[in-house]
């Protein structure tokens, strides 16, 4: 059962008797859930509650567990091995799932080697009260939030939510200042930052141990590469077991009862999980809503996105309901609200926040999300042709440079040596050889140029497909997008599950060779095979990136009033991070209204998306909105 958990360990002795009610009023202030069950003494509070549908009637969530062994286990769970555990230690299937939790901790003296085991999503709290210990753990790919705020010598308090810390009083909602910079330029590995200054994350796949005032961490599990599979075995059998390996991820993710619900965006990803819980729940008679975010429509533009291709897949399935979501209006990154405590758009603005509240009122959860799909299962092939100049596959390497040539029409010295810049040459020198020769064409701003002396992290891509989809799973932007859905879902009583993020069919995309990855110029090619039979054709074959946002630079062209308004208000907060004149000339720079839609219309017309790299000020603009209201707080 998915829920939330909070609690705090008090190092004075003297727990205040009003911590568990004031824990217990943030959790429900924070989310859709149910009562919470506490366990107290004078050194402990822990609670945990179950999420629930906003117009389900009240009711307890579950007991916390308390095991002799181990001590009081507070969790939020969602585990896909329960079973297998359950038989391996002589359990009863009938156990549930905290009880093989527990029984494998406790029958595991070393806890680290007890959390490897699980596979699922998870977030716990163990508490000996004997020992006077605490153990945070998190899954390993960091589905299920969880956060701590530590004052040494006082109380280590943690929950699910960072909004329960700072409500209930154990932090401040003040911002971290680096971790807003970093995020300003592209840059997600903050380790255990959050943007609160006094919120700290588990890591994924980690294990904290609170003891002695001391705090240490242990990883108890991360994804390691293991033996490549051959390029000389079958590409159709390889297509067929990541199919295989997908449709059971999806199916261990789906409600045991009822209808579910999925993203479709009209992608491959998400096509490919709603096709595939829709065909799992149709022998049962049960439906699949596809919320499908879309572009709005405009009478004076012809809008290329998504929403064909959702819609062909809806239709192709009879059980799949696509469900219309407007887009976020672009221009609401200078009026709309900023969430306290989070550099997001307040939740009544946010496209996925309303997904979250339709299914939290219609009962659907989890919701199934393609998230992290092209990060390693559909990836698109990056780095390769620096593999195959390295590891001297000259016949492979020139097939894949002509077929570039082909497509796009560009020389294929310019294409390898963009790709030798990115993947091979450390960034100084890449830097230096595309200004040189122009090999790459840079973008009208980069995010840096917005930044007051900002130190921009150094390229972490690498000369292998195998490296690359190792860095991008552990870029650091995983974990933050799983918190901030987590979060959206939470306060509409519903959670998500991610069928991409799956154990077994992570770790067989990471042993796919480098050579199916993309196939005479089509990336994410070994997917697209996966999916014949599976995915209507039209989106199978697609090979065009279709925004959610088709017209951000006419929406801010439109909006540039509000983004200047926006701007003389910033120019009033001292000290911030942001180059506001590089903003303003960036705002100054956005094209007439009307010759926009032109521009727009002329390429919908050649079936193309009109190039939107204009208006990356935006980002830093909006973290300028954050850190001056948290200022002004």
């Amino acid at each position: 059962m998915t829920g939330l958990i909070a609690g705090l360990i008090s190092l004075t002795g003297r727990n205040s008797s009003n911590v568990a009610e004031k824990l217990a009023a943030a959790l429900k202030d924070s989310a859709s859930c149910t009562e919470p069950e506490a366990y107290c003494d004078d050194h402990a509070v822990l609670l945990q509650c179950d999420l629930r549908a906003p117009g389900e009637a009240s009711r307890a969530g579950r007991p916390i567990t308390a095991d002799p062994k181990i001590g009081v286990l507070a969790c939020d769970h969602r585990l896909y091995n329960h079973l297998e555990l359950a038989d391996d230690m002589g359990l009863g299937r009938d156990v549930g799932m905290s009880g093989v939790l527990a029984g494998t901790l406790a029958t595991h003296g070393d806890h680290a080697a007890g959390l490897a085991l699980i596979d699922g999503d998870f977030a716990l709290a163990l508490w000996n009260p004997d020992t006077r210990s605490l153990l945070l753990g998190r899954d390993g790919v960091g589905v299920r939030p969880l956060f701590y705020s530590y004052r040494p010598g006082e109380y280590l308090a943690f929950a699910s939510l960072q909004s329960v810390l700072c409500a209930a009083g154990f932090a401040s909602d003040a911002p971290d200042r680096d971790a807003v910079v970093r995020l300003a330029v592209g840059d997600h590995n903050t380790g255990e930052q959050t943007f609160l200054r006094d919120v700290r994350r588990v890591m994924p796949g980690t294990m904290l141990v609170f003891e002695n005032d001391q705090v240490r961490s242990q990883t108890f599990w991360k994804l390691k590469p293991g033996k490549a599979i051959s390029a000389s075995i079958p590409a159709t059998w390889m297509a067929d077991e990541l199919r295989v390996r997908l449709q059971d991820a999806v199916r261990r993710r789906l409600p045991e009862e009822g209808p579910a619900a999925t993203h479709l965006s009209g992608g491959l990803d998400s096509s490919a999980i709603s096709v595939l819980a829709a065909r799992a729940l149709r022998a049962r008679g049960d439906t699949v809503h596809g919320y499908s975010i879309q572009a709005r429509r405009r009478c004076d533009v012809d809008i290329v996105d998504g929403a064909p291709y959702a819609s062909v897949t809806a239709q192709a399935e009879e059980n799949l309901r696509a469900v219309a979501v407007d887009a976020l209006p672009f221009g609401a990154l200078a009026t709309g609200n900023v969430a306290l405590g989070e550099p997001v758009l307040s939740h009544e603005d946010d496209p996925y926040e309303r997904i979250a509240g339709l299914a939290g009122a219609a009962g659907h959860g989890p919701i199934l999300s393609g998230f992290g799909g092209d990060h390693l299962v559909s990836f698109n092939g990056r780095g390769d042709l620096s593999e195959y100049l390295l590891k001297l596959k000259w016949r492979r390497l020139a097939r894949e440079l002509d077929a570039h040539r082909e497509k796009t029409g560009r020389p294929a010295w310019k294409t390898l040596a963009a790709d030798i810049g990115t993947h091979v040459l450390p960034q100084t020198l890449s830097d230096g050889l595309r200004n040189k020769f122009g090999s790459v064409e840079p973008p009208v701003h980069s995010l840096a140029d917005f930044m007051n002396d900002a130190t921009v992290s150094t390229n972490s891509a690498g000369p292998t497909t195998r490296q690359n989809r190792l860095a991008l799973l552990n870029n650091g932007s995983i974990p933050v997008g799983l918190e901030l859905l987590a979060r959206q879902a939470a306060r509409h009583g519903t959670s998500y599950a991610f069928p991409f993020l799956d154990r077994n069919l992570m770790d067989y995309a990471l042993r796919l060779p480098t050579e199916v990855f993309r196939v005479d110029g089509v990336g994410r090619w070994i997917f697209r095979q996966a999916m014949v039979g599976v995915l209507p054709e039209s989106v199978r074959t697609n090979t065009q990136r279709l925004p959610l946002s088709p017209c951000k630079v006419l929406e801010a062209a439109e909006a540039k009033p509000a983004f200047r308004e926006t701007l003389n208000r910033l120019r009033k907060v001292d000290d911030l991070p942001f180059d506001l004149d590089r903003i303003e000339q960036a705002i100054d720079d956005l094209p007439d209204p009307e010759k926009r839609v032109h521009e727009v219309n002329r390429c919908a017309a050649r079936g193309e998306i009109a190039d939107e790299s204009a208006v990356l000020f935006t980002l830093p603009l909006f973290l300028g909105r954050y850190l001056a209201r948290q200022a002004s707080v």
